[in-house]
């Protein structure tokens, strides 16, 4: 167990600031209202090439005018909605350097 500690706690060091970097630049991306997702390409599901999906898309047809008011509510809001998502998650930067800054500051001071 003692050989899985070292090198997992070792990638950690690394993937801590960089994570945190992806969600600080796709935050303030929101909060710009700047969407990167938006020019993503949409994933089509096959209805009926595989049955068992069927009764999954039961719930989403009975809903659908459920959905329709989702759907333009969320356009109609949508800066609001990035706005909102993008100080999300730059507090959740925030929080998570706050909290792994004493294990940060240890690990960039030796490695310098």
């Amino acid at each position: 167990m003692a050989l899985l500690v070292t090198p997992v706690g070792s990638v950690l060091i690394y993937l801590i600031p960089l994570a945190d970097l992806l969600i600080l630049i796709l935050g303030i991306l929101l909060f710009l209202d700047r969407n990167p997702f938006k020019t993503m390409p949409q994933i089509q599901l096959p209805v009926l090439s595989h049955p068992f999906g069927i009764p999954l898309l039961i719930p989403s047809l009975l809903s659908g005018a459920l959905q329709r008011q989702l759907t333009v509510f969320f356009a109609q809001h949508s800066r609001v909605i990035n706005f909102s998502g993008g100080i999300l998650q730059v507090g959740v930067v925030i929080y998570d350097l706050n909290k792994n800054w004493t294990f940060l500051k240890i690990f960039f001071h030796q490695a310098l």
